[in-house]
């Protein structure tokens, strides 16, 4: 088949030289003339080429101002060669610019030269129409890709136009939108920030940008983290036609990532509270160890008088009860932790409570000789709660009023009615608390004294084990202080109880029935425990048997009947579950 080919030149001579020039070639041409550029365009859109060769020099319209027209999309794709007399680089790249395929001079134009360069044109024309059909193809891909894409996404043309959104776009930026496409995102974001803007013009000028973590607040307030992307995307003229833009909400992340961050720090901070708990603890093991070794030391000597007999049992017996009340209180920390504490609850006149606990401090604060102060209400208050328990509280709180206060100092507790709320106040004169401490007051192991004397002891589970006993009873205590050497106040508050009817009260207490002789076997892998309980117990009067393992006990119960069976649930090898499992199944004491 012939090619088709338009020759465009307003000089007769020249565009008889082509023709010429053309029939001495190897191919054979169909061939068209047009003098005019208006006459050319005429025959372009109603009629195909396969090349237009066009003068650079027409008049009235350029050769140039005639490519571009054939390019402007309103005619049909052709290849096209420009011809001129003169030879100007600037020239040569403005037709090349414009969508020509070569530039030839007039006074180089052979028939082979025409030829080949036709050929190629054709060619070239050829690929760049696949390449725009492809670069078209792929857009329309990219655009239904976007459009059900699972991601926060969109697709913008050069005046930032919606093209294309994914349906997650349209969740968290349409404004209520359906469907986006052909609206300027600026009117749909008029709040959007310059730096936005800026960003969006650079990825028109070809740049790709990212932020991995990007704070943005909204219009209403609200911050946001965002990661995002924006990168230009190429048209099917080889140009940038507009951007991409990918969002992900990160901010639960971030959220997330916060609150790990704090919480690693607060367990940090708990870690250096335990090694710290840890160094106390020995030490406030070791102070009560050295008078008990040193009165066991004592008891030793065959030649000592009663009274300093009396004086050494004294001395292990005090130093003793220090190290349970340790003990005890660690005891408490745990249960409270893992849940295993449960309440006795009753209903209680306050000074149920508070009356028991001032009997237990009063030796401490006596020998500190502080001023005592206690305000009660005329009228009872009830609370519902756990007497020991509740009782503990205040202990607590009135034993470190007397520790932190200096000898001589002023210590009042009060209680009053504040609406449906019991709350007990216990205040002093002593050396406050920081501003600083106040907030961790109440934390496991936290200690205000961190002096190396550490004159007051303690081990920062007091205040602990108030708040938590507090908030089993469904009520809260709070600290307050002015500061250092400015004394400070703890508040408990309990939510008082309705009594249904008025509580009867026994005018005379019963008599104690008298103490029963029991026949007990003690089951203790630790030997000195379980021989000096077994020595206590018989003094009481009771039959005591020893064993110091689980098969020695098992072997014992067989032959024997007890009243009551003491197990350590630590045994080696058996443990105590599972020897009273075994007692089960052939003794049952009562």
């Amino acid at each position: 088949m012939n090619l088709r080919l338009l020759i465009i030149d307003d000089d007769e001579l020249d565009r008889l030289s082509i023709v010429r020039a053309l029939r001495n070639s190897h191919i054979t041409f169909d061939i068209f003339q047009s003098a005019t550029a208006a006459n050319a365009l005429e025959l372009a859109s109603k009629q195909h080429f396969d090349a237009i060769l066009l003068d650079y020099n027409l008049p009235g319209q350029s050769g140039l101002d005639v490519l571009k027209r054939l390019r402007d999309g309103r005619f049909e794709a052709v290849a096209v060669i420009m011809l001129s007399h003169q030879e100007d680089d600037t020239l040569i790249e403005q037709c090349l610019d414009a969508g020509a395929q070569d530039f030839l001079l007039k006074s180089d134009v052979t028939g082979r030269r025409l030829a080949r360069s036709i050929k190629q044109a054709k060619q070239r024309h050829e690929i760049e129409n696949a390449l725009k059909a492809s670069r078209e193809q792929l857009r329309k891909l990219s655009e239904t890709f976007i459009n059900h894409a699972p991601i926060s996404i969109a697709m913008f043309d050069r005046n930032m136009n919606y093209l294309a959104a994914s349906g997650r776009w349209l969740e968290e930026y349409g404004q209520g939108y359906n469907n986006l496409t052909g609206c300027n995102h600026y009117q749909i974001h008029p709040d959007l920030p310059q730096e936005w803007k800026s960003i969006h013009q650079q990825g028109m000028g070809g740049v790709t940008l990212k932020n991995n973590e990007d704070l943005w607040t909204k219009a209403d307030g609200s911050k946001h983290w965002l990661r995002w992307a924006v990168a230009p995307w190429i048209d099917e003229n080889a140009e940038i036609g507009g951007i991409i833009i990918s969002t992900e909400n990160i901010t639960s992340r971030k959220l997330n990532e916060e609150k790990l961050a704090e919480q690693t720090q607060k367990l940090y901070e708990s870690d250096q509270r335990k090694d710290q708990f840890l160094a106390m603890l020995a030490h406030e093991l070791r102070n009560p160890l050295a008078p008990i070794c040193n009165a066991a030391q004592i008891l030793k000597r065959t030649d000592l008088e009663p009274d300093r007999i009396a004086w050494c049992s004294q001395i292990i017996e005090r130093q003793t009860e220090h190290m349970v009340g340790i003990v005890n209180d660690l005891l408490d920390v745990s249960r409270i932790n893992r849940g295993l504490i449960e309440l006795n609850k009753e209903s209680l006149e306050i000074r149920d409570v508070i009356l028991p606990a001032i009997e237990c401090c009063r030796p401490l604060i006596d020998a500190k000789r502080h001023e005592f102060c206690l305000e009660l209400p005329p009228e009872p208050l009830w609370v519902e709660g756990d007497r020991i328990r509740l009782t503990q509280v205040v202990v607590n709180l009135l034993n470190n009023a007397a520790k932190y206060t200096e000898d001589g100092g002023l210590i009042n507790l009060s209680v009053e009615l504040c609406g449906d709320t019991v709350c007990i106040r216990v205040n002093d004169n002593g050396c406050g608390i920081d501003a600083a401490d106040l907030p961790n007051l109440f934390d496991l192991f936290y200690q205000t004294d961190r002096n190396l004397d550490r004159s007051q002891g303690g081990l920062g589970i007091g205040l602990s084990l108030v708040r938590n006993l507090v908030a089993k009873h469904g009520g809260n205590v709070q600290a307050s202080s002015a500061g250092h050497g400015k004394g400070s106040e703890f508040v408990v508050r309990l939510q008082r109880h309705v009594l249904p009817k008025p509580e009867v009260t026994c005018s005379a207490a019963l008599a104690a029935p008298p103490q029963k002789k029991r026949r007990i076997m003690l089951v203790d892998d630790n030997r000195d425990a379980a021989e000096s309980l077994a020595i206590l117990l018989e003094i009481d009067g009771h039959q005591v048997q020893t064993a110091y393992d689980g098969p020695a006990a098992l072997k014992i119960a067989q032959v024997e009947r007890h009243d009551v069976i003491l197990l350590d649930i630590g045994l080696p090898g058996m443990n105590g579950y599972s020897v009273a499992q075994e007692l089960r199944k052939f003794c049952e004491p009562e």
